[in-house]
């Protein structure tokens, strides 16, 4: 998910406050596959879900667009979210299957390895040719408390992502990999706007909890405890 959901590139540029922000070193605008597998436990009602999520991810270096497009299947339900961000105009807009919320731009440094995160260690893949670190540090993804588990290449390519994020429904837990990642945007029109997102003002200083938003509706239509 937007774990991861998230979850998923930084489209900032370099600062001494942080390891790398993969974005800029994909050199320009680009796009890539993350697939994710994990879970949802709800520790006050003892209730638990498999998740798995497919997300696309596209970058527009050149107009400073942000779009992410992913699809949750949790108990028998699927759930379609989409994220686009304008960092020019500092305009975000979230999806929710047929709704839409219009908020401020989040802070494109969020995804990025920050200076403070911690090298589990150091990993060779495809016989060497590879080569990786694997951090864990601590985000805040639309609002929710997020352990970070990121494997990226020594060219700041992300790799592989784990996360674990407290929502108020509970928590999910999540792992998956980048793959399919291409220079240049295929198709510019899924940094299109709906209409249904032509409502409202910006809502300025309001995080999203747009995975807490999944998660909800997910609770709310779990089977009784007699009907399991």
């Amino acid at each position: 998910m937007k774990t991861t959901l998230i979850l998923v590139l930084s489209v900032a540029a370099y600062t001494s406050a942080y390891i790398c922000c993969p974005g800029p070193s994909l050199t320009g605008s680009n796009e890539m596959i993350i697939n994710s597998r994990g879970g949802f436990y709800d520790p006050k009602s003892k209730y638990a879900v498999e998740m798995t999520t497919a997300t696309s991810v596209h970058y527009d270096a050149v107009h400073y667009k942000y779009a992410l497009i992913q699809t949750t299947d949790a108990g028998g339900y699927r759930t379609h979210f989409k994220a686009i961000t304008d960092f020019q105009q500092q305009v975000q807009y979230t999806i929710l299957d047929d709704k839409c919320t219009k908020t401020a731009a989040p802070n494109p440094y969020d995804l990025c390895i920050p200076d403070d995160a911690v090298v589990l260690g150091r990993y060779e893949y495809a016989m060497g040719k590879v080569k990786g670190t694997e951090y864990k540090y601590n985000a805040t993804l639309f609002g929710a408390k997020t352990t970070m588990i990121v494997t990226m290449t020594d060219d700041c390519i992300p790799f592989a992502v784990s996360t674990v994020t407290e929502t108020e429904a509970g928590i999910m837990v999540s792992s998956g990999n980048y793959a399919n990642i291409t220079l240049g945007i295929k198709d510019p029109s899924v940094f299109n706007v709906p209409s249904i997102c032509f409502h409202n003002n910006v809502v300025p200083d309001v995080n999203v909890d747009d995975e807490n938003k999944v998660v909800k509706r997910i609770v709310q239509q779990r089977p009784k405890v007699d009907e399991f």
